[in-house]
């Protein structure tokens, strides 16, 4: 039998109050910090462990802790209030949970975080992550539960371009323009290739499929793309699906096609 062994631990967050009392006693050093990591995906729950200079707990009482939450540009994600953990047998602990809807759009990174007492009846006291007077602390985001789910996204706006062999009328070509489909999605998954899926009725006629590395999207975006298919069809009706099409550097892909008779409905793909 195969057996996994894991750990359960508080994740929990030291921070210093009363630095000014009883100075004599104050360590002059950064308070040991576990390193506190919380991920994506799931309610992250995070202990608040209040002690005084001297590392002994310090009654929480009726005052009430908020943990602020910041983003590594200093960006405020929430501002989370703690529920008190003491009772007859412990004092000086609180935690707070900070749900996964404040956490799924953020890329992994170096959090930082502040804590504070609320007191009902005086000023808000900081608290400190360190004997020195040190009130931002940092935790870590990771990746965690948040797995990749697929929807698809269909494009069936078209736009209509007409070029002109020679200036000749009788020369005219009209062909029809997909919007820019972005590649991002696609290759933040660090995925290579795509399938399109293009809806087609009775379709008579030349499509093609072009890339372009430009970043953003305009009208000189496809001057010189990279052609990832060029078919012709007599009289397709249904949907084709397209072989893999290698996306490399690409950031867009666009739908490009001609046609005498039928008509093309839509384009979807996978992201």
């Amino acid at each position: 039998m195969q057996k996994i062994q894991v750990y359960l631990y508080p994740n929990r967050i030291t921070v210093l109050t009363n630095l000014d009392n009883n100075s004599a006693n104050t360590e002059w050093r950064i308070v040991y910090q576990r390193n506190v990591k919380i991920y994506k995906g799931i309610d992250n729950v995070i202990e608040i462990e209040v002690k005084n200079n001297d590392q002994k707990r310090v009654e929480i009482g009726n005052d009430i802790l908020k943990l602020v939450l910041m983003d590594q540009s200093r960006n405020l994600i929430g501002t989370y209030t703690a529920q008190s953990m003491e009772d007859s047998t412990q004092v000086g602990l609180a935690r707070i949970t900070v749900p996964t809807a404040d956490l799924n759009n953020l890329d992994p990174q170096f959090l930082k975080f502040a804590v504070y007492k609320d007191q009902i009846t005086g000023p808000d006291v900081l608290t400190y992550t360190d004997s020195q007077y040190g009130a931002i602390g940092t935790m870590q985001l990771l990746n965690g539960l948040n797995y990749v789910t697929t929807t698809t996204r269909v494009y069936d706006r078209f736009t209509q371009e007409t070029n002109y062999t020679a200036g000749r009328w009788e020369d005219r070509k009209t062909y029809y323009n997909s919007e820019g489909i972005s590649l991002n999605d696609y290759r933040a998954k660090n995925i290579t290739e795509v399938v399109l899926k293009i809806k087609l009725t009775d379709f008579y006629g030349t499509i093609k499929v072009e890339g372009t590395k430009t970043e953003v999207i305009g009208n000189e975006s496809f001057r010189n793309p990279k052609i990832l298919l060029d078919f012709t069809w007599d009289g397709y009706n249904g949907v084709w699906t397209t072989a893999p099409l290698p996306i490399d550097e690409l950031n867009y892909l666009r739908v490009r096609y001609i046609k005498t008779a039928g008509s093309l409905d839509s384009v979807s793909l996978l992201v």
